[in-house]
């Protein structure tokens, strides 16, 4: 396992456990990048928070012990040799393998140990493999396989050579806008596609989204997504997806969640491109639920006005409305309006001022003048 790997899978598996906080984690790995750039130190991302005093040596221990491949009795799927972990979530653990028939490099999620007997886990994994077969896009990760071997369900897919979005963030700092836009495009073009099929993702943020080496976005883990037909899987009143990157509907429901909740979860995801952090952030999950639910994201115009132009500025935040009424309906408006920018054109409407509340109220009052008039 390479060193960056292991480094991103030691922070997933720390904040899972609850050991750290989301931006803790982001704290240490900006501090790892600058030492590695301006001291020419390479430090592991654990060393960096035991050092910190954000968690306890034991707890670093104990987590090392959990992504030891050697340790604790890891799966064997049949036909299949694992090589390394390459993530790990709430459900599942992704491997890189050799097919062994055909010599070919995939990736598999396998469901973890823990979870294995349970069988509204395995459904969901099942699930999973399913909907990524038929959702059939450039842009998602695709499903090649699934079954079950020696007890644990699993799903093989694609395997993409390159770096989390996230993980691109955490090394870059923010994207310029035309690279965030164009992967914005792309996500948008393959949610229309999850679209149609009757499919919401719940939970995209940019861990979930691969970046190939040769810059080719790929949206994955569809292990908490809803599709057309309610399997029943998700408990009633259950929180589910990443707060930072949460709808407010979702995160009073996730029930609740539809096309318009991944919308402005891909606007949080683009305003975390174009800033080098996510919308909302906060020391436990009740205070950044508090904030989706209650507050507005600092403007990425205040945060950047050098580099963020107004039509990007007004994408987001429409991208990004609590209300999903007024948000975006569909993902292809979206990449219509993407193309109406790239091409030099204004997606800003005439009077708008840059505050929503106040344009919208100015937009039903001609609305309620029009309607008095024609009466």
């Amino acid at each position: 396992m390479s060193a960056r790997n292991e480094d991103f899978l030691f922070a997933q598996e720390a904040q899972a456990k609850g050991y750290v906080t989301e931006s803790q984690i982001e704290e240490a790995f900006e501090l790892q990048r600058r030492m590695a750039e301006e001291l020419k130190i390479e430090e592991r991302i654990a060393v960096i928070l035991v050092k910190r005093g954000w968690m306890a040596e034991e707890q670093a221990r104990r987590i090392y012990g959990l992504l030891d491949p050697g340790g604790g009795g890891e799966a064997r799927i049949e036909g299949y040799r694992l090589m390394e972990k390459i993530g790990r979530g709430a459900m599942g653990t992704v491997y890189k393998a050799i097919h062994l028939g055909l010599h070919r490099v995939v990736a598999i999620k396998v469901l973890r140990r823990e979870l294995v007997g349970e069988k509204i886990h395995s459904e969901r994994l099942k699930r999973e493999a399913q909907m990524l077969a038929e959702l059939d896009h450039p842009n998602i990760v695709r499903a090649m396989d699934a079954g079950e071997s020696n007890g644990f369900p699993y799903v093989v897919m694609e395997y993409v050579e390159g770096e989390t979005l996230k993980e691109r963030i955490n090394r870059e700092g923010p994207l310029d806008e035309d690279d965030a836009l164009d992967i914005t495009r792309a996500l948008a073009d393959a949610l229309e596609r999850a679209r149609r099929m009757g499919v919401v993702h719940r939970d995209v943020k940019p861990g979930n989204i691969l970046i190939s080496k040769r810059g080719t976005p790929k949206l994955m883990d569809l292990g908490l997504a809803k599709g057309p037909v309610d399997l029943e899987l998700t408990q009633h009143g259950a929180t589910v997806g990443t707060p930072q990157f949460m709808s407010p509907e979702q995160a009073q429901e996730a029930g609740r969640a539809d096309t318009r909740s991944d919308i402005y979860s891909l606007g949080a995801t683009l305003y975390a491109m174009l800033t080098g952090r996510p919308p909302h952030s906060g020391t436990t999950m009740a205070e950044i639920i508090t904030k989706v639910l209650y507050r507005q994201p600092a403007p990425i115009r205040m945060l950047r006005p050098e580099a963020i132009s107004p039509e990007v500025s007004y994408l987001v935040e429409r991208m990004m409305l609590k209300d999903p009424a007024l948000r975006y309906q569909t993902p292809s408006a979206i990449c219509e309006d993407i193309d109406r920018i790239t091409g030099g054109r204004s997606i800003v409407p005439q009077g708008f001022t840059g505050n929503w509340e106040e344009w919208l109220l100015r937009q039903k009052h001609r609305k309620r003048q029009r309607l008095l008039t024609t009466a």
